[in-house]
């Protein structure tokens, strides 16, 4: 018999991103995919414990293991600069 994968939620994007955030997600992504942790694994090309890792937000996790499971699944990451923004508030006190 063919395991069931049960969707999970999404995690709140508002939020910082930290390993546990980007876990939480690769989980939502997968399981929305409708593909088993061994399945994502495989085509992924990483263990299983290594993906199992990810999404637990282990902070060992090599970088290079963490961006094979966002690409495969077809995450993208996005960078803000948050010293811009915080500059741009600190003049702003000053006038």
């Amino acid at each position: 018999m063919a395991k069931r994968v049960i969707a999970t939620k999404a995690p709140n994007l508002d939020l910082p991103v930290n390993i546990k955030r980007i876990g939480e997600f690769v989980r939502f992504k997968r399981t929305t995919l409708d593909l088993t942790i061994e399945n994502a694994a495989s085509l992924c090309g990483v263990s299983k414990q290594a993906l199992n890792n990810i999404e637990l937000g282990i902070e060992t996790v090599k970088l290079i293991t963490l961006f094979k499971v966002l690409n495969e699944l077809g995450v993208s990451l996005w960078f803000e600069n948050q010293s811009a923004n915080n500059k741009e508030e600190a003049d702003d006190e000053w006038l």
